[in-house]
């Protein structure tokens, strides 16, 4: 799908900082890039800005200044925006400590997260939107469960799925933000404190020192940080405090939870994508990005447990007041279906995903119960047969299947710290791409006894006219991270200077 952008004869320019925003024209290129043990999907997405209502404003809509613009011939209307505008309903996101950012210092800033709430349903939807361009995948190689295990293969099935992706959008794309699975990381909670001087109030560059502090403490040489999440702040005797800037007192100290992977893995996927002639934006941990393709705004904030069954691993993570807050994973998923399939019929596993796709479900009736599954076997593929198997046959092994997947969120979730509000657990978001079975929602609140909601991916324009959305919730959560990131950029204030630079050095460190 291809996304045209068309000037109306009467534009109006909204200028962002130093930058003028066309509404209703793509102007920013976001890409995605999931790296998973069984495919890697590349996503590109245009970001652009719509006024609320008719693109064409009128002088009774405000006062704007009209000047005539040679060029395009046409008359345009410029109006300023707030460069502190949020994306609809913003959440905090993570503080991004990246080695590969393009700035230090707006490492430090605090994100916009992009509202997931699907624009259709809310009525104050942002005027930031995201169109999905162009999708790519390939099968994985050279990719396991515990990392790369060989980086040319991986080269290949990463060219592949992205240049799938920019034949589609029609655009080439030169730096792109990656996943990082579950079992790669770790995470660690960090108490820093430092001490105001005088009764000024809290600036940025005192929160800028507390994260410095955060990042230097308990994190092994061999980690790379990729997010740091500040849980609650806390000035003098005051608790809980959620934006200390502005407030008066002696002490401050932060809570922090701070998310890392290997060195090794970042370091050799970066040498991967740079080979492939791309850079790497920054790395996104994965359920994060799910969380941001699935999880509505009051979700994220009331607490809520994301489950994305994939293909060879299922993954599972825990929001509260915004924040992720616990996370964890098992080496099973959708493709054991398959193989289970394979190996009981005597199949391949192309006939046996064939017949899990075509005749999978959780929910029996009388009649398709006796209906006839065709399949070959493998003994008879020199002079092939068709071999005929009942659909309850079929539903018999995904549900066993499903069940020690269930078996496992049930016995996981049961040890979740103490610390994390156990109201988490009544209200549980699936997707991945294992996650299309039919009655899947009524066999999870069976099981699990709580409400349930299989969701699509929300917030991306373009995508359910395409592919599955449940099946790229990370490579959407890519892109909502990237949106977020690109907004974060345009608002940031002009480069500093050296002198301006060094002051900020020494109000971090000294």
């Amino acid at each position: 799908m291809v996304v045209e952008s068309l000037w109306p004869r009467r534009s109006v320019l909204c200028v962002l900082g130093e930058r003028e925003v066309v509404p209703n024209r793509t102007y920013g290129l976001l890409a995605g890039l999931d790296i998973g043990t069984e495919k890697i999907c590349c996503a590109i997405g245009g970001l652009s800005y719509e006024l609320p209502g008719d693109s064409a404003v009128s002088a009774a809509d405000g006062d704007p200044s009209v000047e005539y613009d040679a060029y395009a011939e046409q008359q345009v209307t410029h109006w300023v925006i707030d460069p502190s505008l949020p994306l609809n309903s913003a959440q905090a996101a993570p503080l991004l400590f990246d080695e590969y950012s393009a700035s230090d210092s707006s490492a430090y800033a605090p994100l916009q997260r992009e509202s997931i709430q699907d624009t259709a349903q809310t009525q104050n939807s942002s005027p930031w939107k995201i169109e999905l361009l162009g999708f790519g995948q390939h099968a994985s190689c050279g990719v396991g469960p515990n990392g790369i295990t060989n980086i040319d293969l991986l080269e290949g099935a990463v060219l592949s799925a992205v240049y799938a992706a920019e034949e589609t959008a029609k655009k080439n794309i030169k730096d792109v933000y990656i996943n990082v699975p579950v079992n790669l990381i770790k995470t660690y909670k960090v108490q820093t404190s430092i001490s105001l001087s005088g009764q000024n109030p809290v600036q940025t560059a005192h929160m800028r020192k507390l994260f410095s502090l955060s990042k230097s403490l308990q994190v092994p040489p061999s980690q790379h940080i990729i997010h740091i999440w500040p849980l609650s702040y806390k000035l003098d005797d005051m608790d809980h405090i959620a934006d200390p800037v502005g407030m008066i007192g002696k002490d401050l100290s932060a809570l922090c939870y701070i998310v890392t992977a290997p060195k090794s893995y970042i370091t050799n996927v970066t040498r991967c994508v740079g080979k492939c002639n791309l850079d790497v934006a920054g790395f996104v941990a994965d359920v994060y990005a799910d969380g941001l393709a699935c999880l509505a705004d009051d979700e994220a904030e009331l607490g809520a447990t994301l489950v994305n069954i994939g293909g060879k691993v299922t993954q599972i993570a825990c929001f509260s007041h915004g924040n992720l807050v616990w996370m964890d994973s098992a080496a099973i998923g959708g493709f054991h279906i398959t193989s289970d399939l394979a190996r009981i019929l005597s199949t391949t596993i192309p006939q046996a995903e064939r017949m899990k796709t075509l005749y999978g479900g959780l929910l029996e009736s009388s009649k398709k119960s006796f209906e006839q599954v065709p399949f070959s076997q493998i003994a008879n593929k020199n002079s092939p047969s068709i071999e005929y198997v009942p659909r309850s046959l079929v539903l018999d092994v995904i549900k066993a299947r499903l069940d020690d997947i269930f078996d496992w969120i049930i016995a996981v979730t049961r040890k979740i710290p103490a610390n994390i509000d156990k109201a988490v657990l009544q209200k549980v978001v699936f997707t991945g791409g294992s996650c299309g079975f039919h009655g899947l929602t009524e066999f999870a609140e069976q099981r699990l006894g709580v409400n349930v909601r299989v969701s699509p991916q929300n917030g991306i324009l373009g995508v359910d006219r395409i592919l599955n959305s449940t099946a790229i919730s990370t490579c959407s959560g890519l892109l909502h991270y990237a949106a977020s990131e690109y907004i974060g950029e345009k608002n940031d204030k002009k480069p500093l200077n050296f002198w301006q630079k060094m002051s900020l050095w020494l109000n971090e460190h000294l």
